[in-house]
């Protein structure tokens, strides 16, 4: 058959196939079942899934109800995708005991939990599987205590999912109001979105992601109208709560304590946004901090064991009057007390960073601020961390 021929006997066979409705319906489907096989690779969420479809092991790592990762192409929340994480093991021993430590860091940066975290090893003898969390607002807390015995290199494995729940609610009830625990059932908590959950009251019936910045403490004193928001991060929001009581007590002055999780996220999100605004004239995407931020006023203060660099990157899309304190300089082997006295980011130089930015703005008098320094004890004289 010659190619002119053949050109002509599918111009023919396809005029008179077009005419028959339930021809073309199971052409469109065949054609989607050949995307399907092509694309197979990234429509399954999981490696080796098509492959290991029936061995059940495989699935006790790979929870099989995770969305496939194209599902967040169509969705503004977007889901945790399946991922293996990678780790830093140091081993100890004492006497007849060895201690394994295996620190994960997972990169959060979703609008939903995780379905599940699943640790899977190989273990020999008696032993006891401990697994902690530290979150990115400073809190850290144990979530499995296991004991467990194998012999000849058994599997072990464990779900937070099917092995954490009462740990995830003894952690909800640290914040959750009396009243709402009155009606939760504790077998019903999820132990995931509590993990990754802004701890806050009413957590436990309203789940809002631990992303980036999220108020931590509202101020109790609501008749000042002298506003200021204390951002801290990691175990350095102990230290602008401690800050805010002084604040509120001492100075009537109204503050609010923020959990800042990622600088880092903030910023990426907001210069994508800008990014996204460039390219589509016409269109606006409000950045996630400018979102959380919207109607706020007062004076805004970053402590944390960082640069000052790192919450600098945020100024552009803060509301107000923007300072930060953070560990410029060279590291000391010191302890915690010392060392947030020599990097100037303990509670007490919260405390005159706010008092001294709200003279600036004109809410307070200087002299307010002089005696704070005196009575906190400060050397004006200290040399500067960057430069000791």
């Amino acid at each position: 058959m010659k190619m002119k021929d053949l050109k002509f006997w599918l111009k023919d066979f396809w005029t008179e196939y077009k005419k028959v409705k339930f021809g073309i319906v199971g052409f469109v489907f065949l054609i989607i079942f050949l995307l399907l096989m092509i694309f197979e690779p990234y429509i399954v969420p999981f490696s080796k899934a098509s492959s290991r479809w029936r061995d059940i092991t495989y699935w006790d790592d790979n929870p099989s109800g995770a969305p496939p990762v194209w599902t967040n192409w169509f969705s503004s929340k977007k889901s945790p995708e399946s991922e293996k994480i990678t780790k830093y093991q140091s081993e100890v021993i004492e006497g007849d005991l060895k201690f394994v430590n295996s620190t994960f860091e997972y990169d959060y940066k979703y609008d939903k939990a995780p379905l599940d975290i699943i640790f899977h090893g190989r273990g020999t003898g008696n032993m006891i599987m401990i697994v902690k969390m530290e979150r990115p607002d400073g809190e850290t807390f144990d979530l499995v205590q296991m004991p467990i015995e194998t012999d000849g290199g058994n599997d072990i494995r464990i779900t937070l999912d099917k092995d954490s729940g009462a740990a995830a609610y003894d952690f909800a009830q640290k914040f959750e109001n009396e009243e709402n625990l009155q009606y939760v059932d504790k077998t019903s908590v999820e132990p995931l979105d509590i993990y990754f959950a802004q701890a806050k009251s009413d957590m436990l019936n309203k789940i809002e992601p631990l992303k980036g910045i999220y108020k931590f403490s509202k101020s109790k004193n609501t008749k000042s109208n002298i506003k200021a928001h204390l951002f801290g991060s990691g175990t350095i929001l102990n230290e602008s709560i401690k800050a805010q009581g002084i604040l509120e007590k001492k100075y009537n002055v109204s503050a609010d304590v923020w959990s800042v999780t990622s600088y880092k996220e903030l910023y990426m999100d907001a210069t994508a946004a800008e990014r996204t605004n460039m390219l589509n004239p016409g269109k606006t995407v409000t950045p996630y901090i400018s979102k959380v931020l919207d109607k706020e006023e007062g004076v805004f203060i970053a402590a944390s064991d960082y640069l000052k660099a790192l919450p600098a990157t945020i100024t552009k899309w803060i509301p107000g009057e923007f300072y930060f304190l953070g560990t410029d300089g060279f590291g000391r082997s010191d302890g915690r007390d010392q060392l947030r006295d020599f990097f100037e980011v303990d509670h007490r130089y919260i405390v005159i960073a706010t008092l001294n930015a709200l003279a600036k703005e004109k809410k307070i008098k200087v002299d307010v601020v002089e005696k704070a320094i005196k009575d906190f004890e400060l050397d004006k004289k200290k040399p500067n961390p960057v430069n000791v």
